[in-house]
């Protein structure tokens, strides 16, 4: 459903009652007013802008599609278990290939990944890798967690962006 624009409110809020004083004027005389003719012009000129610049969506639906910040979160997303069984399922699944522990490749992988509304993880993204293959492995294993407990703003859950460290070492 579409709502009046705060904008379009003021304009008839102001000029409304301005084209009326300015008819009051003149209402002695039978002929129209200018002023007031003017007046009406450019509040429907106004009227017209301001309905045909309105949002596509309501405020609801841009809130669905939001995407908050951990911090923006009254209670930000947790893996159910906790931290430690995150790690847990991290080091359980992460398969670290042979050819890196011969080579000594090892380091933090840093990905960011939104935690949607029901708590399934879309949109995973490497922001800070080591190698090709160790960051798609990564990747792999952040995709097939389970779902989270979703973070909530005023009661709500809510889309968040998360940032998760996950580190490669040598086993």
């Amino acid at each position: 459903m579409k709502t009046i624009s705060k904008p379009l409110l003021l304009c008839i809020g102001f000029l409304y009652p301005m084209s009326l004083f300015v008819q009051s004027l003149h209402s002695d005389s039978n002929r129209p007013c200018i002023g007031s003719r003017l007046m009406k012009q450019l509040m429907s000129t106004l009227f017209f802008f301001c309905c045909a610049f309105q949002p596509l969506y309501s405020q609801s639906e841009y809130n669905e599609q939001k995407l908050y910040q951990v911090m923006e979160t009254d209670t930000m997303p947790i893996y159910k278990g906790g931290y430690m069984a995150l790690l847990s399922y991290i080091n359980n699944t992460l398969i670290y290939p042979q050819i890196y522990n011969e080579a000594s490749i090892q380091g933090r992988v840093i990905c960011q990944l939104i935690i949607e509304k029901d708590g399934t993880i879309s949109s995973v993204k490497v922001i800070r890798g080591i190698d090709k293959y160790l960051d798609e492995e990564v990747v792999r294993v952040v995709k097939s967690m389970p779902k989270w407990l979703p973070g909530k703003r005023r009661g709500d859950a809510v889309r968040v962006e998360y940032y998760l460290p996950v580190i490669c070492r040598i086993r």
